[in-house]
């Protein structure tokens, strides 16, 4: 091993460690996220769940650990130094070392040795096992991507949910209003006499429905919004609302085909990546339980010495120093190791069957997340055109429903047609106007999910 390569070793080793204190730094800085009171856009809601959602972090964390698995197989490559040295305190009677006979006088005496090994030939299994690490990294990687996803997916589908009934209370409560007046101008009619009791009457009760169902809105929102606050783990005394986005009409219906958005999903989602790099360690370790096989080959040296007290130069009988003794003592050895396995128990047949196990295991994942991820594309996209369609009939029928509640409004001021009538029209229009809203996020979001499995970014509105 030369010197270079000592030093390039230490220095990765240094900069990863760097990396992993920066990284743990900037887990624990406090994220930024809306003033108290301010509402949260998507973007403040996806960046503040990335930092604090603990799946997310569980998920780092496993990366971060298989980074260090890797740093450790390759710190394996370089030759292993140690050192150890023992002084010890004799009372009592001890051997002479000049004359050989037993004395009764205290004595110290201390070994010190310092030796190194490295491995020359293992059948190549500590090369295999960095591949593998470094392959279990890039899962791990692509592991802690998914969850950033699926979180962001969720965040998305109750962003829009929140939305979705913000605008049902505000036409529940315009709907409500709009009926509060009719029975104010039917009050004033019936107490000129021009309209019956029975027409005071249906309107108030109206009224009352509309009140229940604005109270059924709220209670929805409000829980919608609840559920945004759990998926963010946000403090109970903490304020929160969301901010509606500037634009939100859903995109014309420009789609690619089934083809095209699934070979983009097979190059971006990370369930893929990862599954392919699972396989790539399997076969990894594969290679590593075959190399068991192999015989290794080690090369060790070491350098020793020792000390006695009693120890009396054997011509002047004078007591032998500690530095004459040490130079005198020193010891230098170098040699190699060769160990061949014959028979262990099959245990080495055993492993490398089931690392062949794990590689048919692996293979079969990484196949079935293609074909599972191939089946909800698919089944995305026929949500996304079927979601198309009914935004298209959806926001027809609202626009003829508008018209006629609105003709009925001027026929109902002019009092040509009964009040049954004029509530008739204007519950339709309401409908309408919900299936409208549903559709059109409802059709949002399926095309949010083909586009993220298309690769691009989710963002809701600008």
């Amino acid at each position: 091993m030369s010197l270079t390569f000592h030093i390039n070793s230490i220095l990765r080793i240094a900069t990863f460690f760097l990396l992993l204190f920066f990284s743990l730094s900037a887990n624990l800085k406090v994220t930024a996220q809306p003033a108290p009171g301010n509402p949260w856009t998507f973007e403040d809601c996806v960046n503040y769940a990335l930092n604090h959602n603990i799946t997310v972090r569980q998920s780092q964390l496993n990366q971060l650990t298989k980074k260090l698995n890797l740093t450790q197989s390759q710190m394996a490559l370089i030759p292993s130094l140690n050192a150890n040295a023992s002084h010890n305190f004799n009372y009592g009677r001890n051997i002479d070392e000049t004359s050989y006979e037993y004395v009764n006088q205290n004595s110290e005496s201390g070994n010190y040795f310092a030796g190194s090994e490295v491995t020359l030939f293992e059948g190549f299994s500590k090369l295999q096992t960095i591949k593998q690490n470094l392959a279990e990294v890039k899962a791990a990687g692509f592991e802690y991507q998914k969850a950033k996803n699926d979180i962001t997916l969720n965040l998305a589908m109750i962003f829009l949910q929140i939305l979705f009934y913000k605008d049902q209370v505000k036409i529940a409560d315009e709907q409500l209003q709009i009926t509060k007046e009719l029975e104010q101008k039917n009050r004033i009619l019936f107490t000129a006499g021009t309209i019956s009791e029975g027409n005071l009457l249906n309107v108030q009760s109206q009224i009352a429905a509309e009140e229940l169902e604005l109270v059924t809105k709220q209670n929805q929102l409000d829980l919608s919004i609840l559920t945004m606050r759990q998926l963010l783990d946000l403090d109970d005394l903490m304020e929160f609302d969301i901010k509606r986005p500037a634009l939100l009409d859903p995109e014309s219906n420009n789609l690619l085909s089934v083809t095209d958005i699934y070979y983009k999903a097979l190059e971006n989602m990370p369930e893929i990546k990862g599954a392919e790099q699972t396989l790539l360690a399997s076969r990894h370790a594969l290679k590593v339980a075959q190399s068991s096989r192999y015989p290794t080959l080690n090369m060790n040296g070491g350098m020793s010495s020792r000390y006695f007290s009693l120890t009396k130069d054997f011509f002047t009988g004078e007591k032998v120093p500690f530095n004459t003794q040490f130079d005198n003592n020193f010891n230098q050895n170098f040699g190699f190791s060769l160990n061949v396995k014959l028979f262990n128990g099959y245990m080495v047949n055993h492993a490398i069957s089931r690392a062949k196990i794990g590689v048919m295991a692996n293979d079969y994942a990484f196949t079935d997340a293609k074909k599972k991820l191939k089946n909800n594309i698919q089944n995305a996209y026929a949500d996304a055109l079927a979601a198309f369609k009914k935004y298209q009939a959806a926001e027809k029928s609202v626009n003829s429903q508008k018209t006629s509640f609105q003709y009925a409004e001027k026929k109902y001021s002019a009092g040509s047609i009964p009040s049954f009538e004029y509530n008739d029209l204007k519950n339709r229009f309401h409908k309408s106007e919900t299936e409208y809203l549903q559709a059109k996020y409802d059709y949002v979001f399926k095309m949010k999910i083909l586009d993220f499995y298309s690769g691009k970014n989710i963002e809701i509105g600008n």
